[in-house]
């Protein structure tokens, strides 16, 4: 007689309302689903996960099911969304929001709002504070025809828009007035500066210093005068007292002078 084998098997109601650990390796299946289950010998049926034959979305060329839900909801060609004709439904911004600038949510903007916005924006602006009161391009003092008018009483000194020397690199008046009592390098003469005997005054009779004359005053000249018998020193030594015992003939022309 041949040996039959049967699954494990009831509905799926009755396997989670009984919800029976297999044993490892022992299958059970849900007879009005066709899904199947296998024990691992610790699981309860409920946690178990049913038996697949290992096939995911992507290794049969298929969709998950996250995409195909996206697809679902995704608008189709053809769609009046898609028209070039659609208007944005979006509210149109107020001008006062558009002159403050402030709103953050996405609104619809005409070319007047735009306008409006730039033209409050630079109302305000440090730039448009600058060039308050400057001369625009409609100014008549901008014409071809305007004659230039003299600045000569403007410019001069307390005029309204006075200029120093130092504006236009010029010297002051009491540098021009030095300028024009300064010598000059044509009249520039040995005597204009109290050198006129500079080239003419014997070496006997030129003139030394006081301190000078004070320092050479009592010094003993190279011809002695008034010592009888003396002649021209024209030499002097330092020399110890030994080395002069020693010499055997003094030289009457040197001075020497006996050191410690």
């Amino acid at each position: 007689m041949a040996t039959k084998i049967q699954k494990r098997r009831d509905t799926a109601a009755n396997w989670a309302a009984v919800n029976p650990v297999l044993a490892q390796g022992e299958e059970g299946l849900e007879l009005d689903t066709g899904k199947e289950k296998v024990g691992n010998g610790t699981t309860n049926w409920n946690s178990l996960p049913y038996k697949t034959l290992g096939l995911t979305p992507s290794v049969i060329g298929a969709a998950t099911a996250a995409q195909g839900a996206k697809a679902d909801t995704a608008i189709q060609p053809g769609d009046a969304a898609l028209s070039d004709a659609r208007e944005w439904s979006a509210d149109t911004i107020s001008q006062a929001e558009a002159e403050a600038g402030a709103a953050t949510t996405r609104r619809a903007f005409t070319a007047a709002r735009v306008f409006q916005a730039v033209a409050a924006w630079w109302a305000g602006s440090a730039a448009a504070t600058a060039l308050a009161g400057k001369v625009d391009s409609t100014d008549t003092r901008l014409s071809d025809p305007r004659t230039p008018t003299a600045h000569k009483t403007s410019h001069a000194t307390g005029g309204t828009d006075a200029l120093t020397p130092a504006d236009i690199g010029a010297a002051t008046a009491a540098q021009g007035a030095k300028a024009d009592s300064a010598v000059q390098p044509a009249g520039l003469t040995k005597a204009a500066v109290g050198l006129g005997n500079a080239d003419n005054t014997s070496d006997a009779d030129k003139p030394i210093s006081t301190a000078t004359a004070t320092a050479l005053a009592g010094k003993v000249g190279t011809v002695t005068t008034g010592i009888t018998g003396a002649g021209q020193i024209t030499n002097m030594v330092s020399i110890s007292q030994a080395n002069y015992d020693a010499i055997p003939t003094k030289n009457a022309q040197t001075l020497y002078v006996i050191s410690g």
